[in-house]
């Protein structure tokens, strides 16, 4: 039983905390922005409207 509780506490030391800080995540507004305007045209709801027309 000993055993078991020492390689559980060990197994759980391998496994990263759920932080944003690990992962280190570089969020630019900007950035967002423009690649969603740039992904924005292929979704299906910009194809089938009428503005989708007027881009090209």
């Amino acid at each position: 039983m000993m055993a078991g509780a020492v390689l559980g506490n060990e197994l759980v030391k391998l496994a990263p905390p759920a932080a944003i800080e690990t992962f280190k995540i570089a969020y630019f507004k900007e950035k967002y922005k423009n690649l969603y305007e740039d992904l924005l045209m292929y979704t299906v709801d910009m194809q089938s409207s009428y503005e989708y027309e007027l881009l090209f």
